[in-house]
């Protein structure tokens, strides 16, 4: 079968050493400011206080921590704190690796990213038939996301322990929202279909290739899909406070968001990905330049593709009640921020932003 991104060469450790190579070659020293982690853990500690934190802070230099700690309780009704090898679900980050896992497909030709979706998915409606695999990756399909159109199918609370099929149904028969390809629109639904893809081909579920293809080989020894029924030490519970008291988050099993979004990891788990990922240890070289380029869009193949304050940005956050993070890369400087929490909302970008701007110095605060 062809390979996807062009006649992509095949890497072994050769090409793992080349690309870690170029990469060291463009990265430059990114020290950070005097005093970083005081100011770090003082920025931390207001978020803390503000009851909208409670997690794990990582950030790294070339792969090597920096600044390593854990904030607030890991289970509130048992008084546990977090500690930094606490585990999180990690929402919308597990992005990253369906679109890993795609591009890897891809080098041995087992698909092409311009493969139409009807492949995979043989119960795709006839509006769908110009949709590629590439679409899904940048979200440039029209597919409604299945999330933010469903009436509140997460904040309302979902207990589905369904098939991905059973996801893509609920949007399957309404109108794509534009022509594919011609704009951007965020959709789970579109990584839940690649999903299918992965396991099609590849003849293991979603969760089984990952595994093998990816934590095994990587030893992520902490990362997996969130099945519910896992026995899994040091797991964090999930929590929130919509009234001003904390109530336990409301129950989304994984398989509600499949390959969107049902990975568990740790920070350190994930500070390894990051480095295994862009050293290519993980995709060859044209694999990874396709999957940070953004064309002109904020979205690559599997990761937001931004500038701040003039530095490259790739990055990734994720939010599912009761959980959310950030994870974010400075190519060109080495620097890697984490931020792991297990309160549902929007503050783990907010405080990985904030760390960002402790780190480079930069003037203008951060919101």
């Amino acid at each position: 079968m062809r390979p996807a991104l062009g006649a992509l060469p095949r890497f072994g450790i050769l090409g793992g050493l080349l690309a870690a190579l170029c990469l060291a070659a463009a990265a430059y020293a990114a020290t950070p400011q005097p005093g970083f982690s005081a100011r770090a853990d003082a920025i931390i500690r207001r978020h803390v206080a503000a009851q909208t934190f409670s997690g794990v802070v990582l950030v790294a230099d070339h792969g090597k921590p920096v600044f390593r700690k854990a904030y607030g309780l890991a289970n509130r009704e048992w008084n546990i704190p977090v500690t930094p090898e606490t585990v999180f679900r990690i929402g919308s980050t597990t992005k990253t690796f369906t679109a890993a896992a795609i591009l890897k497909l891809a080098e041995s030709g087992a698909l092409g990213l311009d493969d139409p979706i009807a492949k995979y998915y043989p119960a795709a409606p006839p509006a769908w038939s110009g949709i590629t695999l590439r679409n899904l990756l940048n979200h440039t399909s029209g597919i409604p996301d299945f999330v933010s159109t469903t009436n509140g199918f997460i904040r309302n609370g979902a207990r589905l322990q369904d098939k991905p099929e059973d996801l893509i149904a609920l949007v399957r028969d309404k109108p794509l929202e534009f022509p594919p390809g011609s704009k951007f629109h965020y959709s789970n639904t579109g990584y839940v279909l690649l999903g299918l893809a992965i396991q099609k081909v590849s003849g293991k579920s979603y969760s089984e290739y990952l595994s093998d293809a990816f934590f095994k080989p990587l030893d992520l020894a902490h990362t997996a899909y969130d099945d519910f029924a896992d026995v899994v030490p040091k797991r964090a519970s999930g929590y929130w406070h919509p009234n001003g008291a904390w109530e336990h988050a409301r129950l989304m099993t994984p398989e509600a968001s499949d390959a969107s979004g049902a990975l568990r990891s740790t920070a350190d788990d994930l500070l390894a990905w990051d480095q295994a990922l862009h050293t290519g240890k993980v995709l060859s070289p044209a694999s990874l330049k396709a999957m940070f380029d953004g064309q002109g869009r904020r979205y690559g193949l599997g990761s937001f593709v931004e500038t701040r304050h003039g530095h490259r940005l790739w990055d990734h956050g994720g939010n599912v009640p009761g959980f959310c993070n950030a994870f974010e890369y400075y190519p060109d400087d080495g620097v890697t921020v984490i931020v792991l929490d297990n309160i549902e909302g929007q503050d783990a970008e907010k405080l990985a932003k904030e760390l960002a701007y402790a780190w480079f110095g930069w003037s203008v605060k951060a919101p």
